[in-house]
């Protein structure tokens, strides 16, 4: 449905250039709701921009359903308003002069996609009671919750029935609750319309409630796509580990398929490598207790208990071991044996990678700031 090739892009500053897209790759599937997430700078909003035609790349190539909206070569261009896509920005774009009914109308009374004058009002209904606004269609937007307001933006995108959905961090300013109820009914239209959604946010949580993929960028490369299951539990870098989640990391050495850290011995099945220096890296509810009594041997931990916080739904803990903390979560409290916390860790659930200077920098001020 979308397919981006060797995209590139550069922009020119006082001190040089910034790479914004690195020849960047990626295949959207038709119907799908494809998420692009990366820190500031990362270049997944140039990118949204550059499939939007808001922005136009140095080279490469963006196809949607095979037809080439932009090529440098041959030199190809289609204007944003010939795409035929519906989006959402970041800021609500709602017309505060106009009626709810008004805002959602207008790209189908001015756009290039207008319908019959007499079919509009049938048009906008329907898209209002798709994202349950039907009953404020005669209302002053300036009258309306920040919520709202996204909403009727987002009934504008779809009243066109676009094929693909552009939506550009579409949450971002409203309140933590209001975004989880928001983000639930966003990804319910999108899957009743059918549509492919292309969508850019920050926050690796709300990729991963909406996404059937996700691409994780970072100056402008991509560093892995998957599903958030195998971006969460199979990452192919730490950077990728890192952003999807707390990790406890463990320098180490690797010897075959044991690494020995300064807590103890580890056998790991996720990773072939060779011999060499490595991070290891343990998520917190991987942390689990067994009821048999400590041995040493590979993939055990003894560590004094140094808290435990009962938040409800689970517990979280910080155990200490020879000058390492480590943190933790559990659905039941931590146990203690002879006054000793036993921790056992999966070798499914070890992840471990080169300890090379690209990966050190960001985990050490992981380690630091916990």
């Amino acid at each position: 449905m979308i397919s981006i090739s060797e995209l590139h892009k550069e922009f020119f500053v006082d001190d040089g250039k910034v790479v914004a897209l690195n020849k960047l790759n990626i295949e959207v599937n038709a119907g799908e709701f494809f998420v692009i997430v990366g820190a500031s700078g990362s270049g997944k909003t140039t990118l949204l921009r550059s499939v939007a035609g808001l922005e136009t790349p140095d080279s490469g190539q963006i196809d949607i359903s095979e037809r080439t909206i932009f090529s440098n070569k041959p030199p190809i261009w289609v204007p944003p308003q010939d795409r035929g896509f519906g989006m959402v920005f970041q800021s609500y774009a709602v017309w505060p002069h106009l009626t709810v009914f008004d805002n959602v109308a207008l790209p189908l009374r001015e756009g290039t996609q207008k319908i019959a004058r007499n079919d509009v009002r049938a048009r906008v209904k329907e898209a209002l009671a798709m994202v349950q606004l039907e009953e404020q269609i005669d209302r002053p937007s300036t009258l309306l919750s920040g919520g709202q307001q996204q909403r009727v933006a987002l009934a504008r995108a779809i009243a066109v029935n676009p094929k693909v959905l552009l939506m550009d961090e579409p949450l971002s300013n409203l309140d933590a609750r209001l975004r989880e109820d928001v983000r639930g009914k966003i990804r319910g239209l999108a899957k009743n319309l059918g549509a492919t959604v292309l969508y850019v946010t920050h926050d690796q949580i709300e990729a991963m409630a909406v996404a059937d993929k996700i691409a994780l960028m970072s100056f402008g490369k991509l560093l892995q796509f998957g599903s958030p299951i195998e971006l969460y539990n199979k990452p192919n870098c730490a950077e990728v580990a890192e952003f999807f989640g707390t990790v406890n990391w463990l320098p180490g050495e690797l010897k075959g398929n044991l690494v020995h850290t300064q807590i103890g011995d580890f056998s790991t099945r996720n990773k072939k490598m060779t011999d060499a220096k490595v991070w290891l890296g343990i998520r917190p509810e991987n942390l689990s207790f067994p009821d048999e009594i400590y041995s040493p041997q590979p993939n055990h931990i003894s560590a004094n208990l140094r808290n435990s916080v009962f938040l409800g739904d689970q517990y979280t803990f910080e155990a200490f071991s020879s000058e390492t903390v480590l943190h933790g979560k559990s659905r039941i409290a931590p146990k203690l044996q002879d006054e000793q916390l036993h921790i056992v860790v999966d070798p499914n659930d070890v992840m471990i990678f080169p300890a090379d200077e690209k990966n050190t920098p960001f985990i050490k001020n992981s380690i630091e700031n916990n």
